[in-house]
């Protein structure tokens, strides 16, 4: 591993005074110029709560592939279900195979 660098925790406000985000995750630096980044965004808005897990490989390059992109079908209607989405989410996270990048 080269290195690692945090992306969060962090809260953007929107001139909407109904609108947040946030953002918390990881990027790993591997051998090979290639870096691993882990991403956890949660954007409030009146309309609904919106949840996004991802995983995805960048090299020095720019070039990108997603491995993971995961979220609610639907808005959670309460913060209990906002919990088990967010810990849902996680879970995919976890159990996302990472061998073959790491090779």
């Amino acid at each position: 591993m080269r290195g690692r660098e945090s992306l969060g925790p962090l809260w953007q406000y929107s001139d909407d005074p109904d609108e947040a985000s946030y953002t918390d995750g990881h990027a790993l630096g591997l051998a090979g110029s290639l870096t691993v980044v882990f991403a956890l965004s949660v954007s409030f808005r009146a309309s609904g709560t919106d949840i996004l897990a991802g995983v995805c490989v960048e090299d020095d390059e720019g070039n990108t592939e997603e491995l993971l992109s995961t979220g609610p079908e639907e808005f959670p209607p309460s913060a209990e279900d906002l919990v088990v989405e967010i810990g849902r989410c996680l879970d995919r996270m976890e159990r996302l195979d990472l061998s073959d990048v790491v090779r």
